[in-house]
């Protein structure tokens, strides 16, 4: 997944194959109570059981010595997408890595940048923006079968993906249109039908205030019909972010807040859809988490905890956190809560599956 210096707080971290992501070193929301504001400094948790979450080193060789930036692991084999970039020329190109073949890159005839953001749990399918000649920004997907699709057209200016199934068969983010003003829309993006808005008359009705702006944060993964987003009246401030399950056609609000400093700037959906995770985007950082069951909870109330990945199936979370003047990692689940999982290391680059912990280092000659 994407290091946390590559969000607007944290972007697209949750979504990878398995439980990938990796660690680089108030509002009411609608919830039952007010969130607590936390210190920007814990106590060290409890370590945690190396049985649940092994640690394990992974040595990616660089012969070439090339300025690689790793995105996500896929679950099996590993295989990596990233970004290679030429500090020279200030370009940037998407790639995918294996132990086999190396650094491949994502041929993209019209694109003068272009970063990689996914891959697949299998590490067959690759996902990402590229800038192109006349600097409108676009999404693509890319598959060792069949090649590059582009996502987005020329009634959009800029189409930033943010999430997508395993399969390719449906993405979903955000997207400008030409001729807009500069407000966003939410989207979702199909081969058969390209990129359409996803925001309809219906959820409009249920927001209660007029949106400027809309957004996509995530789809479940492997049944790609419910996809969590957000929407904003940026002269009111009012804000809400929703659920919806376009397979049932069913439209849920699970949150509400006057101040756009509250909005949520990340949310992740469970592999099935019924677990929800995000964000705030002040500080300090707001952790909650959604169940059709107990709704809206804040999670870590009173901690510095910040969450930089979540299984598929919602329950376990790994991140990191303040304690003594330093940055430690943490693993949670439900049953157990929250643990210490050791300090993060320099150089280091953190990926988790739902099988181990694994410390990435990049060798160069």
């Amino acid at each position: 997944m994407t290091p946390l210096s590559n969000f607007s707080v944290l972007r697209r971290l949750l979504a990878g194959a398995g439980f990938v992501s990796m660690v680089l070193v108030g509002a009411s929301l609608g919830a039952p109570r007010a969130w607590a504001d936390g210190p920007q400094e814990s106590s060290v948790l409890p370590a945690v059981d190396a049985s649940l979450w092994p640690v394990r080193a992974l040595d990616i060789h660089n012969p070439a010595g090339l300025d690689l930036q790793l995105s996500e692991m896929s679950n099996d084999g590993p295989a990596f997408s990233g970004t290679r970039i030429d500090r020279q020329s200030g370009s940037s190109t998407a790639f995918r890595w294996t132990a086999e073949h190396g650094v491949q890159d994502i041929v993209i005839p019209e694109a003068k940048k272009s970063e990689a953001s996914f891959i697949s749990e299998d590490g067959s399918l690759v996902r990402g923006t590229f800038v192109d000649t006349q600097d409108h920004v676009y999404g693509f997907q890319w598959t060792t079968r069949g090649g590059l699709q582009k996502i987005g057209d020329a009634n959009w200016t800029r189409v930033e993906v943010q999430e997508g199934a395993n399969d390719g068969s449906t993405v979903v983010g955000t997207a400008w249109y030409a001729h807009d003003n500069g407000h966003s829309r939410a989207f979702y993006w199909t081969a058969q039908e390209g990129v359409r808005p996803l925001v309809d008359d219906r959820i409009s009705a249920l927001l209660k205030f007029t949106p400027t702006d809309t957004g996509a944060y995530g789809i479940s993964y492997n049944a790609p019909s419910v996809i969590a987003g957000w929407a904003k009246n940026a002269q009111t401030g009012q804000w809400a972010i929703f659920r919806l399950d376009r397979a049932r056609g069913d439209v849920q609000i699970i949150g509400r807040g006057q101040s756009l400093t509250s909005l949520p700037q990340w949310m992740f959906v469970s592999i099935d859809g019924s677990i929800l995770f995000g964000m705030t985007g002040d500080t300090p950082y707001i952790i909650f988490r959604w169940t059709q069951r107990s709704g809206l909870e804040q999670l870590f109330p009173g901690s510095s905890l910040r969450v930089s990945g979540v299984s598929f199936d919602g329950s376990k979370v790994f991140g990191t956190y303040a304690a003594g003047g330093q940055t430690r990692l943490f693993v949670w689940t439900e049953r157990t809560g929250a643990h210490d999982a050791g300090l993060a290391e320099p150089g280091i680059q953190y990926f988790v599956n739902d099988r181990a912990i694994f410390k990435v280092r990049m060798l160069k000659p």
